[in-house]
């Protein structure tokens, strides 16, 4: 009975017709976890085939995998140029999908000449680009679907004699139809999150005030504690970081 030709075979496509297909299909985010399972599916059928002393079928599954990875690769450079993925991370999924790629391509090479070591060695370099490339694309399906603005602004100390301050951030951009609105903040300095305690004894908290009648969106910071120094003469330089819905 004739060997099957595996996946791999069936994508010796021109770059255009490849480009073309994945256009054609929006690949998505949602798309790369599928084809992530389908990969890693046949990267285990190629372990257990092997078990089996069946080389021929481990090495058709070895390609299956090599083929989804290069699937995902695809979508990923379609989502990119398309905006739906973020550029950093459809840069990371590309690296990995590559590297996951081609160590499931040496392995069905070395399967097909029987040569195990090599085969295991493969698939164990293939599993651990596999496992940093399921992380990659969880981070790309966090984000997409979801608009993001921002906005730099300063965050003032509460000064002497006072119980509190305060400060109203207006970032551009966002829609007053826009559903499932999430915010965060960003101290510049350090680029992390804010520590909770701003300044000593100082403590802060943030609220979606909603849209003003200018239809501009209100980010309202509080900051309690006890007070000290002059009125504006300490602060800290934050950014805003407003995601919806698209």
């Amino acid at each position: 009975m004739p060997r099957r030709a595996p996946i791999l075979a069936a994508l010796v496509l021109t770059a255009a017709v490849a480009a073309t297909v994945a256009h054609a299909n929006d690949p998505t985010p949602k798309d790369m976890k599928g084809l992530f399972a389908k990969a890693l599916a046949a990267e285990s059928d190629a372990k257990r085939l092997l078990g089996t002393k069946n080389y021929a079928g481990a090495s058709d599954r070895a390609d299956d995998a090599a083929g989804f990875l290069n699937l995902i690769l695809l979508a990923a450079s379609a989502g990119r140029e398309q905006g739906d993925i973020d550029p950093g991370d459809a840069q990371q999924i590309q690296k990995l999908a590559k590297s996951a790629s081609h160590e499931d391509f040496v392995a069905a090479r070395a399967l097909k000449k029987r040569d195990k070591a090599a085969a295991l060695a493969a698939l164990a370099q293939a599993a651990q680009a596999k496992q940093l490339l399921r992380t990659a694309i969880d981070d790309a399906a966090s984000s997409f679907g979801r608009c993001r603005v921002e906005k730099e602004f300063d965050v003032y100390a509460v000064p002497a004699g006072f119980a509190g301050s305060y400060a109203d951030v207006f970032p551009h951009g966002v829609p007053q139809d826009a559903t499932n609105i999430k915010f965060s903040f960003v101290d510049t300095a350090t680029g992390k999150a804010p520590a909770a305690q701003l300044f000593p004894g100082q403590t802060w908290t943030a609220t979606n005030k909603g849209f003003l009648a200018d239809g501009r969106l209100d980010i309202h910071v509080d900051v309690t504690g006890t007070g000290f120094g002059a009125q504006d003469a300490n602060k800290k330089h934050w950014k805003v970081v407003v995601t919806y819905d698209c």
